[in-house]
């Protein structure tokens, strides 16, 4: 074999083991997070079903397992978007509901929200109050992590303004010590002394397959990662399977979350499958308006094409009730101020009846006492 031979096989063995990631460097984290954007906006409607398990883990070690320490909340979700407009709603069976208790870790999954890029309606169904906001581009995320929204849009969109900043962000390529493989970002968390890790995948749309969230000494916040992800027809990588652990130090517990899609219909969602049944709430309120609270009536359906007239009823809501309550406020104070005029009449009186008793007495004694030394000195007088 020729000496040129031997080194063309040379070459090509050792490119052939040798990792593409090790002949370029990692993009900086501007770069990685635009991509990572720039995926997740490819579909502009969705139609999507879930499943979420919340529970607790006897240690991060078993939650890293996804073992359960017992059975935990199960809860179906449904979620929609088409354009701006969003449509989540999560959903526990009675019997789920019935065996909750104080031992439980308290779920926050219970909700259900709505928008149309420019209002806002968000409720907790364990808790039957419904919120409206005037809010724009409010995200859709709530209490619950979207399929698509898995690690918090507004996160990663402070992340994106933020990392072009000198010396905020760090990224590199990942080794064997790491938990996956891919693009290793690292920054500050939101957490004061937290440092934020997280890997995205260059071959999977840029998604942020694993993030830890650990302080400067080591101690895990939480983590999560996802397991499984899918590319829809449209070229949009999604996960299919996410994992989120929290560790609280203090009392040693660990919560385990368990997201698992069941579907994705790329479908546009129809108009009744962004409705709000308005009256499983006992009252909406809106945010930042005290008195602009609406008792739904039985059947009640808010449409994501009708929220602008929603909006408008709970303004003339609260304008009777500002003015009811301004009326109530005046008749009292009226009715207040009059026992007011009486209350004093009667403390004057209280006070003025012992003055004047007491100057009688004095008056009479002071009479008496006199009239008893006139009448000796005119004794004394005859006895001389």
């Amino acid at each position: 074999m020729q000496p040129s031979s031997m080194l063309i096989i040379a070459v090509g063995v050792l490119a052939l083991f040798t990792p593409a990631q090790a002949e370029e460097p990692a993009p900086p984290p501007v770069v990685i997070l635009q991509r990572y954007f720039a995926n997740m906006g490819i579909q502009t409607h969705l139609i999507c079903r879930f499943n979420v398990s919340e529970g607790k883990a006897n240690s991060v070690a078993d939650a890293r397992k996804k073992l359960f320490s017992k059975p935990p909340v199960i809860l179906d979700g449904f979620w929609c978007f088409n354009g701006k407009k969003s449509h989540l709603l999560v959903n526990a069976s009675q019997v789920i509901l019935d065996r909750l208790d104080a031992n439980h870790v308290n779920p926050l999954t219970f909700e259900q929200s709505m928008t149309n890029g420019q209002f806002y309606f968000r409720g907790g169904i364990d808790v039957p109050v419904g919120n409206f906001y005037r809010l724009g581009e409010e995200e859709m995320t709530g209490s619950v992590a979207l399929p698509l929204n898995f690690f918090g849009g507004r996160q990663f969109d402070r992340y994106l303004s933020r990392s072009t900043e000198p010396g905020y962000a760090k990224s590199r390529w990942t080794g064997e010590d790491d938990a996956a493989s891919g693009l290793l970002v690292e920054l500050p968390s939101s957490v004061p002394k937290e440092t934020c890790t997280i890997i995205f995948d260059p071959e999977r749309g840029y998604l942020p397959i694993f993030q830890r969230n650990h302080t400067t000494t080591g101690q895990l916040h939480y983590e999560q990662w996802i397991q499984d992800a899918k590319q829809l027809p449209s070229g949009q990588w999604v996960p299919l399977t996410w994992v989120f652990i929290q560790y609280f130090p203090k009392t040693k517990a660990t919560r385990l979350f368990t997201l698992e899609v069941t579907e994705y219909d790329p479908s546009v969602p129809t108009d009744d499958q962004f409705n709000v049944d308005l009256s499983r709430f006992a009252q909406v309120t809106e945010r930042g308006h005290p008195f602009r609270i609406y008792h739904p009536h039985e059947g009640e359906i808010l449409s994501v094409n009708h929220m602008e007239r929603f909006a408008e009823k709970l303004v003339a809501v609260g304008k009777e009730r500002e003015i009811s309550e301004s009326e109530h406020s005046d008749q009292f104070v009226a009715s207040n101020g009059q026992s007011n005029r009486w209350r004093l009449v009667w403390l004057a009186i209280g006070l003025l009846v012992p003055l004047l008793t007491f100057g009688i007495i004095r008056w009479w004694r002071t009479r008496h006492a006199r009239g008893a030394t006139s009448n000796g000195d005119a004794g004394s007088t005859q006895g001389m």
